[in-house]
């Protein structure tokens, strides 16, 4: 106990007590604020954790592409979004009308088996107060919490959204300078909404804060170069009015023109991409011989003003994309392909396709004494060229129809009229497998009998409807070997460009409809730095993409015929 006398060593002893006790105190106290920061840290929500600040003077960008980083959409999990995004989008009806439970029903289907944009979108439904007696209410936290399962996930669209919460105040306090800085970590981390957004911002003259403008255009031109790399066409449209903007400002003759190609390419595009300003932007150059148009040109501006209109309409929930546009719509000097003035025509040669692999068919159930039923989505049909013939084996597994030859009776009829199937179904035999003998009514082993091989064929179902609207047509592809990039084309039609799977870049090249392309016979195929304008860093070149053909060309239709 500290005995409190003046100037005597008993004093001093008890405050240095004091003091080594206070220090203590105080080291425990910095030890446990450290430690309650660290569990403050470890448990901040995703939408706390502020990126960098926006920096509108940034030295430079690194281009990331979204669908390299992120895993492929299995082809299950994209067919069920856009079943729900035809059933949200039908101009027949009002949405009143709109079968909203199903509509989410397939939205969570496609979004538990990792479609990432129908996650977005159960979010926007939520919002939009679509799901509100769907099990789906509108509560703005979930819907930021569900943003926030996005963004660990590292999906870089999601930290666009949750920019997009934070400016307009959606479930969080309204924040501009952290929405910002939500945009452009979302640019860095590959979203093209975002990079399209913050480049908007940066090709200003000259700092304009009070309008959200700034000067920065080379940067700004890198990241719209990096979205539209991936297919966006709100960045060819960006693009194409920049350098429209550049050529007017250009006294050169020669540098003038440049850019106005330039411009027009980007705008073209655009315009594959589905975007519908950049139509309407050609459409009013080649009506009235201004902007990029050197001169007027009435037929191209009413194609792209047709295209335009389509757009517009199908454009903005179905995602309508027109690679194939070269078609029926090339740039000048290329002569311009007949048309026929309907709309429907123009975009249905425009408009993606669909490899659709028909498969082999097989044994799918075991039917009566051990054979294979034939699926109900398959029909069975003879090939035009080989008739029945006489077989002790199957040649080839297969369905084989048993036949009745009369020629023995009837040696002076038609091979028509003396023979016909028999009234048995047709049977599923293995490769070298003992056709089987047929017995007549009278239990007498039937003479004669021929077996003709039958192919199977799927039953053709009604169009669906964003088949009936533009958006796709189904096609098998045509028996042609792949084709490598840097070769010239050997055949003209619709190709698909493919990478293999184990490269980077594979989902970025072989996910997107955009890089299909018309090519005519003997021209070079698109060059991945030079026409997708993919990042040098990139390291893809011609050499590593295979053209598979999709759609022969030769007069495959009445729009593919060039005028005389």
């Amino acid at each position: 106990m500290c005995r409190f006398t003046l100037f005597d060593k008993p004093i001093r002893t008890c405050w240095l007590g004091f003091c080594l006790l206070l220090a203590l105190l105080m080291g425990c106290q910095r030890q446990a604020d450290a430690s309650t920061a660290t569990h403050q840290e470890n448990t901040m929500r995703p939408r706390d954790h502020t990126p960098p600040l926006f920096f509108a003077h940034r030295p430079d960008f690194t281009c990331v592409y979204r669908d390299a980083k992120l895993p492929p959409i299995s082809a299950e999990a994209d067919e069920l979004l856009q079943q729900a995004l035809l059933l949200e989008w039908n101009e027949m009806q009002p949405s009143s009308e709109t079968d909203w439970p199903r509509v989410i029903a397939l939205t969570r289907k496609a979004a538990e088996l990792g479609n990432w944009k129908a996650r977005l979108n159960l979010v926007h439904l939520r919002l939009e107060r679509r799901g509100t007696a769907f099990d789906l209410p509108n509560d703005t936290e979930v819907a930021v919490q569900e943003v926030e399962a996005m963004m660990v996930d590292g999906i870089p669209d999601a930290f666009d959204l949750m920019g997009n919460f934070y400016e307009l105040g959606t479930g969080v306090e309204a924040d501009i300078s952290k929405a910002y800085a939500f945009y452009q970590y979302a640019a860095d981390q590959g979203s093209p909404s975002a990079q399209t957004f913050i480049a908007s911002m940066l090709l200003a003259v000259e700092d304009e804060p009070e309008r959200g403008m700034w000067a920065n255009i080379p940067i700004g031109l890198k990241m719209l170069e990096c979205a539209f790399a991936q297919g966006y066409g709100q960045a060819a449209y960006k693009l194409g009015i920049s350098y429209e903007i550049g050529a007017e400002s250009e006294r050169n003759f020669t540098a003038q023109e440049a850019l106005k190609t330039k411009a027009m390419r980007y705008y073209h595009e655009g315009v594959k991409m589905g975007h519908a300003l950049a139509a309407a932007s050609l459409a009013k150059s080649f009506e009235g011989g201004e902007g990029v148009a050197s001169a007027k040109d009435p037929s191209r501006g009413e194609r792209y003003r047709s295209i335009s209109n389509s757009l517009d309409f199908y454009g903005p929930i179905l995602g309508l994309k027109l690679p194939n546009l070269d078609k029926v719509l090339p740039l000048p000097p290329a002569k311009l392909p007949h048309w026929d003035s309907d709309r429907d025509s123009l975009i249905d040669a425009a408009k993606a396709r669909q490899m659709k692999l028909v498969p082999p068919p097989g044994p799918a159930v075991k039917g009566p004494n051990g054979r294979s039923e034939l699926p109900g989505n398959y029909k069975l049909e003879a090939p035009g060229m080989e008739g029945p013939r006489k077989l002790s084996q199957a040649p080839r597994k297969g369905y084989w129809q048993a036949w009745y030859d009369h020629s023995a009776t009837q040696p002076g009829s038609e091979r028509a009229e003396r023979s016909r199937p028999l009234a048995i179904p047709p049977l599923w035999l293995e490769a070298g497998e003992a056709m089987p003998v047929i017995y007549n009514a009278q239990s007498k082993e039937l003479g004669h009998t021929y077996w003709q091989n039958l192919h199977a064929v799927e039953i053709p179902q009604p169009l669906p409807a964003r088949q009936a609207a533009g958006y796709e047509i189904n096609v098998t592809p045509p028996t042609e070997p792949l084709c490598r990039g840097d070769q010239p084309c050997p055949k003209s039609g619709i190709w698909q460009a493919r990478l293999r799977p184990q490269h980077p870049l594979s989902s970025l090249v072989n996910q997107q409809a955009i890089r299909q392309a018309w090519v005519n016979q003997g021209e070079s195929f698109p060059d991945p730095e030079h026409d997708w304008h993919l990042d040098e860093a990139a390291d893809l070149t011609s050499i590593d993409i295979a053209w598979r053909l999709l759609e022969v060309g030769d007069a495959l239709d009445r729009i593919s015929k060039f005028e005389s």
